[in-house]
C-alpha cells in the first residue's frame, strides 16, 4: 500500500481507534486535498468524500454511520450541530457570512467522520450549463465489427457500438445519441492539444465494461442525464475531462466504475454508488454518495505564470532585424510543458524547456505586438502582457552635388547637396562627411522636403564626400558621390 492509500485508510478507520487518532489523521488527510464539491441542496452521504462540501441552502443534513468527509461541510447561516454517539468531529467553526438562516440542524451519527462544520459561509452561484445544440447529421450507424466504419462524421447523428468492437476515435462535433456496449468505447480529444475539444450529445449510454477515454482536454455536453456503467476519463489527467449535464435527470456512476474529471449538473442529482469512484470535481443540485462509493475532490489546477522579458516594450530595430524573444514561466502546482511566442495571433515559435527563448529572423519593417503563452502539464494556459516593438526600414540617401570627379580651383566654397527619403517615417537630419570627418548637418531646402544642402569651403586636395541620413529612431544610411 502506498503512502496516500495508507493515510486514507487511517482517515476512514481512525475513528475506531478513538477521537484523538481520527482528528490527527483527518487534519493531515484534508491538507492533501483542497477540492470542494458545490451542492445546492443538502447532500445524502453514506460513503466517503476526500475533500470538502459546500451546501448552498439552509437545509437539514444527516451524516449516517459510515459517512466520511476528510474536509469540512460549509453551510450558510448558523444551524445547530447535533452529535449522536461518538462521531469523529473536530468542531464547529464560524465564518464571516450572514447568521441567517438558523432554523435547521446538522446531525452527525455514530461512526460518521467530519473535520468541521463551517457555518456562516455565504452561498455562491453554481455554474450554468446551457443545452447543447441539436445535431444536423441524419445518419444512424450500428458498429458490429472493429472493421466497420461510422463513415462521414459530419453527417452522423446516432452511433451504437455493439459488444467487443473496441475503441472508436470520435472527432469533436455535435451528435444525437451515442451508446457503447461491453468491450467497446469512445476515444475523445486530440493528443497534445492545449485547447479542449468540444462534444455535444443528446443522449450518452455507457453499458458495462465500456470506456470513454480522453487523450487530451475535452468538454462533453450532454442534454439528458445518464447512467455510466463504464469508465470515463484519464486516470493520469483528471483535469482533461469536463462533463456538463443540462437536464434535471443528472448523472449516476454505478458500482465498479470510475470517472476522472469534473461533473457539472446544476439542475440534476449526481449519484456515486458503492464501489465506484469519481476523482476530480462536482457541482450539482443534489449529491448522493452511497456506501463504499468515493468522491475524491482534486484541488483545482492553478494556471502557470509567464512574462515576456525580451525584447522590452518600445524597443526599436532596423531591418533586416533578428529579434531574440525570451520569457520566464513557472507553475506552482505542476510543470511548464512549453512556452509559445506570438506576434498578435500569429505563432512565431516555441520552447519546451528553460530558458524559454526563440530567435525571430528577417523581421520586416512594422510595429509588432509580442506575447508569450505558457502551458502547464494539465493543459492550462496563461498569456503574458503584450509588448509593442518597432522595426524600422532605414532611410535612403544620395549625394547629388558635387558630381563625382568634380574639379574646382582652390580655395573653393562648394554647396554639398543630398536627397533623402524614408518609406515608413520622416528624415530627422542629413549629415555630410569627408571620409570619417563630419563636415556638418545639411539644411532642408524650402519647398523640397527631401533635399538638404551645406555650403563648405575646401582647400586644395582630393576629397571623398558622403552624406548620411537619419530618421527619428536613429537608423541611418550613407550615400556617396
Amino acid at each position: 500500500m502506498n503512502q496516500h492509500s495508507a493515510l486514507w485508510t487511517l482517515c476512514r478507520h481512525g475513528r475506531l481507534q478513538g477521537y484523538a487518532l481520527y482528528l490527527a489523521s483527518a487534519l493531515f488527510c484534508a491538507a492533501q486535498t483542497t477540492g470542494t464539491a458545490l451542492v445546492r441542496h443538502a447532500p445524502t452521504l453514506n460513503g466517503s468524500i476526500d475533500g470538502s462540501v459546500q451546501q448552498m441552502l439552509g437545509e437539514a443534513v444527516t451524516f449516517n454511520g459510515g459517512a466520511v468527509v476528510t474536509g469540512d461541510l460549509l453551510v450558510p447561516g448558523t444551524p445547530t450541530v447535533r452529535l449522536n454517539g461518538q462521531p469523529a468531529y473536530a468542531g464547529t467553526v464560524d465564518g464571516s457570512g450572514s447568521t441567517s438562516p438558523s432554523n435547521y440542524q446538522i446531525t452527525l451519527n455514530g461512526n460518521a467522520a467530519l473535520r468541521h462544520v463551517v457555518r456562516r459561509t455565504n452561498a455562491g452561484a453554481l455554474p450554468t450549463v446551457t443545452a447543447p445544440p441539436q445535431p444536423t447529421g441524419t445518419r444512424s450507424v450500428t458498429i458490429n465489427s472493429s472493421s466497420d466504419s461510422p463513415g462521414n462524421f459530419g453527417t452522423l447523428r446516432n452511433l451504437t457500438l455493439n459488444g467487443n468492437v473496441g475503441q472508436f476515435a470520435i472527432p469533436a462535433g455535435t451528435y444525437g445519441d451515442f451508446a457503447a456496449n461491453g468491450g467497446s468505447g469512445f476515444t475523445l480529444g486530440v493528443a497534445g492539444a492545449t485547447q479542449p475539444a468540444v462534444y455535444n450529445f443528446q443522449h450518452l449510454t455507457l453499458n458495462g465494461n465500456t470506456h470513454l477515454e480522453v487523450v487530451g482536454p475535452v468538454v462533453l455536453n450532454v442534454n439528458y442525464g445518464f447512467t455510466a456503467n463504464g469508465n470515463l476519463g484519464s486516470t493520469l489527467h483528471p483535469a482533461w475531462l469536463t462533463l456538463n449535464i443540462f437536464g434535471s435527470d443528472g448523472f449516476v456512476l454505478n458500482g465498479g466504475s470510475y470517472l476522472y474529471g469534473s461533473v457539472n449538473a446544476p439542475q440534476g442529482l449526481v449519484t456515486i454508488n458503492g464501489n465506484s469512484q469519481l476523482v476530480g470535481g462536482v457541482t450539482c443540485d443534489r449529491l448522493t454518495v452511497n456506501g463504499n462509493g468515493l468522491l475524491r475532490l482534486a484541488a483545482p489546477n492553478l494556471p502557470p505564470s509567464v512574462s515576456l522579458t525580451a525584447p522590452v516594450a518600445g524597443a526599436v530595430f532596423t531591418v533586416p532585424a533578428t529579434i531574440n524573444l525570451q520569457a520566464t514561466a513557472t507553475d506552482s502546482d505542476g510543470t511548464v510543458t512549453k512556452v509559445e511566442f506570438f506576434n498578435g495571433v500569429t505563432k512565431l515559435g516555441e520552447a519546451t524547456a528553460a530558458p524559454y527563448q526563440f530567435s525571430w529572423a528577417l523581421v520586416a519593417a512594422g510595429t509588432y505586438s509580442l506575447t508569450a503563452k505558457a502551458t502547464d502539464n494539465t493543459g492550462a494556459t496563461t498569456t503574458s502582457s503584450a509588448v509593442t516593438i518597432i522595426v524600422n526600414a532605414p532611410p535612403s540617401v544620395a549625394l547629388t552635388a558635387p558630381a563625382n570627379n568634380t574639379v574646382v580651383a582652390a580655395p573653393a566654397t562648394i554647396t554639398l547637396q543630398a536627397t533623402a527619403t524614408d518609406a515608413d517615417g520622416t528624415i530627422a537630419k542629413v549629415e555630410f562627411f569627408q571620409g570619417t570627418t563630419k563636415l556638418g548637418d545639411g539644411t532642408p531646402t524650402t519647398g523640397q522636403p527631401s533635399t538638404f544642402t551645406l555650403p563648405f569651403t575646401f582647400t586644395a586636395g582630393t576629397y571623398a564626400l558622403t552624406a548620411a541620413s537619419r530618421k527619428g529612431s536613429c537608423a541611418s544610411r550613407k550615400g556617396s558621390g
